[in-house]
C-alpha cells in the first residue's frame, strides 16, 4: 500500500502538529484537511500546516490513501461512519485517540466496507494547551507511536501505518486494543486524575488560606500538575471509553495511599525510607526501559 496523500481530519494540537511536521520535514505526502471553523482553516493556511483545507469531509477524504482523525474520542467512531462511504479503494483510516477497545468495536460493529481498513494508533505525545495555534512541528519527534490491530485487521495496512510513522520516530510498537487501554489507564489516565484531584484539593481549601497558599506553590506542585490543564472534554472522553481500566487504577493508587497514611501515622520512619529509596530507583530507571 503506497501512501502518497494524507487527510488530517480535525486541525488541533495533534492534527496540526502532524500538519506542520510533515510540512518541515519536507516529506513527499500532499497534506488535505478538515476543520469545521473558517478561522481555524484560515490559520492552518496561514502556517504552512498544510496544502489544502476544506470544509467539506468528502472534499478532504475523496482521495486520500490514509485519513488521520484526531477528533474527540467519542467522536470517532460516528466520523469514521460518515466519511467511509466517500473513501476510495483501499484507503486506511487511523486515529490519535488515548482509548482504543471501545472506539475499534463500535467501527467494526457499523462499518460497511471492506475494502477501507481502520487501523487504531495512538501517538503518546501531546501539551496541556489545545488548539491549532499550539501546534508544534517537533511535537512527534523521537514519541512513542502505539498501533493496536486486533487479530482480523489488515497486515499490509499495519505495515503501511508503520512506515507512515517512521517518518516521526523510530520508537513504533503495537498492542492489542485491550491491553492498551489497561497500560494507559495506568501510565497516562490515573495521573491526569490524580493532578486534577491536587488542584481540587487546593481548590476547595478556605478562602483565607486559598488565597495564601497561591503565593508559596512551588514548581513542584506546578510540575505534578500540569496535566490538570488538559482539554476537559479528554478527561470526560476517557472516564467513558475506558472506565473499567481507570476504575482499577485508581483503586491500585487507594491502596498505596491508605499504605502511605498508615506509615506515615504510626511514624515508620525506617520503613518509609526505603520505601522511597527504592521508588527513587525504579523512577531513575523507568524511562531508560522504554523503546
Amino acid at each position: 500500500m503506497n501512501i502518497k496523500t494524507i487527510s488530517i481530519i480535525g486541525l488541533g494540537l495533534i492534527g496540526g502538529s502532524y500538519g506542520l511536521s510533515l510540512k518541515q520535514k519536507k516529506s513527499q505526502y500532499k497534506i488535505k484537511s478538515y476543520a469545521r471553523r473558517e478561522e481555524t482553516r484560515k490559520l492552518a493556511i496561514e502556517i504552512n500546516a498544510v496544502d489544502e483545507v476544506n470544509s467539506s469531509l468528502k472534499e478532504s477524504v475523496k482521495d486520500a490513501d490514509l485519513v488521520i482523525l484526531t477528533v474527540p474520542i467519542e467522536d470517532v467512531p460516528d466520523i469514521y461512519i460518515e466519511i467511509e462511504k466517500f473513501l476510495k479503494k483501499g484507503a486506511i483510516v487511523t486515529d490519535a485517540a488515548s482509548t482504543k477497545k471501545d472506539i475499534i468495536e463500535k467501527i467494526e460493529k457499523n462499518k460497511k466496507r471492506e475494502d477501507i481498513y481502520f487501523v487504531g494508533s495512538h501517538p503518546m505525545a501531546g501539551s496541556d494547551k489545545s488548539g491549532l495555534e499550539s501546534a508544534k512541528a517537533d511535537l512527534f519527534n523521537d514519541a512513542l507511536f502505539i498501533i493496536t490491530p486486533r487479530d482480523n485487521t489488515n497486515l499490509k495496512a499495519i505495515d503501511a501505518l508503520q512506515e507512515f510513522y517512521r517518518v516521526f520516530s523510530d520508537k513504533i510498537i503495537t498492542m492489542p486494543p485491550d491491553a492498551h487501554d489497561l497500560l494507559v489507564a495506568f501510565a497516562s489516565h490515573l495521573p491526569y486524575f490524580l493532578s486534577v484531584s491536587l488542584v481540587d484539593v487546593i481548590k476547595n481549601m478556605p478562602a483565607p488560606q486559598k488565597e495564601q497558599i497561591k503565593k508559596i506553590v512551588s514548581s513542584g506542585f506546578k510540575d505534578t500538575t500540569r496535566i490538570a490543564m488538559s482539554v476537559p472534554v479528554w478527561g470526560k472522553d476517557i472516564a467513558c471509553t475506558n472506565k473499567e481500566n481507570i476504575l482499577k487504577a485508581i483503586e491500585n493508587y487507594e491502596d498505596k495511599i491508605s499504605w502511605w497514611k498508615e506509615k506515615i501515622k504510626t511514624g515508620s520512619l525506617e520503613e518509609i525510607q526505603k520505601t522511597l529509596e527504592e521508588i527513587k530507583e525504579f523512577r531513575r530507571n523507568l524511562y531508560n526501559t522504554l523503546p
